[in-house]
């Protein structure tokens, strides 16, 4: 028990660009002006989001919220709730589960190909783009990654109708 309490610690290094207040919020909640909320693999909108404590997520908001252009993007479908979803790729040569009867958000379903979906929320219409875990790399930062994902989560929002 003891193994498995430490292997869900979470230790927060204070740097100078936290204030007083404590570290920056990085438990994938959606963040002004960058408006995204993130999710690794069995988390869900519907039934809850399981945190996220990637710095390397902190600093892709930055660079997001710094790019005049993606701001812009981003106030033109401020009436949706934006999010991104990492998942795990299934094992071995197996395919993707399919979809029918459930949607892309149901439970903890392993993807192979990133998926963009439509959805209601209780706060308005929602998009989603599922990712695979492959497509962030498995050590390194994953700030360009992050950025990527979520301006190509962007362009299929401005295609919303």
């Amino acid at each position: 028990m003891d193994e498995a309490e430490s292997l869900l610690s979470v230790r927060f290094v204070v740097t100078p660009e936290m204030d007083a207040a404590g570290p920056p919020a990085d438990h994938g909640a959606a963040v002004p002006p960058v408006g995204v909320t993130l999710q690794w693999l069995g988390d869900d909108p519907s039934w809850g989001r399981t945190p996220v404590h990637d710095l390397d997520w902190v600093k892709a908001q930055q660079v997001l919220a710094a790019d005049p252009a993606f701001l812009t993007r981003r106030a033109s479908v401020s009436h949706l709730r934006l999010f991104l979803t990492v998942r795990p790729v299934p094992p071995g040569d197996d395919q993707d589960p399919p979809t029918a009867p459930h949607s892309l958000l149901d439970g903890f379903r392993p993807v192979r190909e990133a998926a963009v979906l439509n959805f209601e929320t209780d706060e308005g219409p929602g998009v989603v783009l599922v990712l695979p875990v492959t497509d962030f790399p498995a050590a390194g930062p994953r700030v360009d990654s992050y950025t990527s994902a979520v301006n190509t989560l962007m362009d299929a929002a401005l295609r919303e109708p």
